[in-house]
């Protein structure tokens, strides 16, 4: 058979193994451009989405009741976006083995998880998801269910949210240098001052 008509090599499927691999490390794989272009439009997502409920952020990870322009939300949400992933690039220039936009590109894709649960309130109502996201307490006595299911629901996206982060930051820092103890250490640090930040600043 010529070199022309030659079929070349099916592709293998990747195992489920692989692809909970790929799912699990996205952050440490994705490329720095898609990692922004990402990160920056799940902002904005999440920010049409809080304008959907009339709330608006009051510190990294909490929520009030306000009724502001789009406009305004989407700055919002891109401030807050930047915020951390500024603050953890700053913090990797001693220690990092990459470049500067890298580490703000993969810190605000690790955000993603957090856009998700903003839109989990759109397939049901949006009074009761404003209500949870504003003052979980009220949301308890008027929904118990829906509260208890948003609950459970919440703290896994916020736990894919910190193991996405830290292993994003992980991958662009010197593990060798600091530890593998070090480098959690400094991210908890970090998340902490990025929360300040956020408070004051809000």
């Amino acid at each position: 058979m010529s070199q022309k008509y030659r079929k070349s090599p099916r592709r293998a499927m990747p195992s489920f193994k692989e692809i909970v691999h790929g799912v699990v490390y996205r952050p440490r794989e994705i490329n720095t451009s898609n990692a922004m272009l990402w990160g920056v439009a799940w902002l904005i997502v999440g920010a049409i989405a809080g304008w959907y409920y009339d709330i608006v952020p009051a510190t990294l990870f909490s929520y009030t009741w306000g009724d502001i322009s789009l406009f305004v939300q989407v700055r919002m949400a891109i401030f807050l976006g930047l915020c951390s992933s500024l603050i953890f690039a700053f913090a990797s220039l001693r220690f990092g083995t990459t470049s500067f936009v890298d580490v703000v590109a993969r810190m605000l894709y690790a955000r993603s998880p957090l856009t998700l649960l903003m839109l989990l309130g759109i397939v049901g109502d949006r009074v009761a998801f404003s209500t949870f996201a504003t003052n979980p307490l009220v949301a308890f006595e008027q929904a118990p269910q829906m509260s208890a299911v948003m609950t459970v629901t919440t703290a896994v996206i916020m736990i894919w949210y910190l193991f996405w982060s830290y292993t994003a930051y992980r991958s662009v820092t010197n593990v060798e240098k600091l530890g593998r103890f070090g480098v959690l250490i400094l991210y908890i640090a970090i998340l902490a001052i990025s929360f300040v930040v956020s408070v004051v600043q809000l």
